[in-house]
């Protein structure tokens, strides 16, 4: 009755007003969609990625030391045994620079990166041992003890590896969750 009362122009004109907010209120739904997508791709790029870039890297850097440490046991002169240590130096510097952004981004157990970074400081005390014995003209010892931090390097790569695969299974988590807020919101 009330509506039959009103003019045709302010029936138009609530009619309009009523589109115009069901509209921005489907616009206000669509951008808090877009920005949970956001907020998941970023998720995606930033963090499982980023770790399993870090690991790559902690991966190379370990067999670029494995790699010298054979070279260390067959120098021939003290010059080149203090080049390689410095080479050593640089890589376990590079080493734990990606440890620290590991401990950053990693969304895994910390006693994962704890693991590493004693697992890491261990071998790191059998090369000391290497060179020790090197520049105390023990090649035997330095054998005998590269064979040893062989086997730990082996169990580094494991937990590294161990590391990575969490990372990439949480990225395709992040992948799955996207699709499906995507499905939600296409749907």
């Amino acid at each position: 009755m009330l509506l039959a009362r009103t003019r045709i122009i302010t029936r138009l004109v609530v009619g309009f007003a009523t589109v115009l907010a069901l509209a921005g209120l489907l616009g206000l739904v669509g951008l808090n969609n877009a920005d949970t997508l956001a907020r998941i791709n970023d998720q995606l790029f930033q963090h499982p990625f980023q770790v399993a870039n870090t690991t790559h890297r902690i991966t190379e850097e370990i067999l670029l030391i494995q790699r010298d440490l054979e070279a260390g046991t067959h120098a021939e002169s003290r010059d080149e045994i203090v080049k390689i240590r410095q080479s050593i130096d640089q890589h376990e510097a590079n080493i734990l620079k990606s440890l620290n952004l590991l401990r950053d981004k990693y969304l895994g157990p910390a006693d994962d990166i704890d693991a590493l970074r004693g697992m890491l400081t261990s071998w790191s005390y059998d090369r000391h041992e290497i060179f020790q014995s090197l520049e105390n003209g023990k090649h035997g010892e330095a054998e005998a003890t590269l064979h040893i931090a062989r086997r730990q390097t082996e169990k580094i790569e494991e937990v590294v590896a161990r590391i990575q695969a969490f990372a990439q299974n949480r990225a395709a988590g992040f992948n799955e969750e996207a699709k499906n807020t995507r499905d939600a919101v296409t749907s």
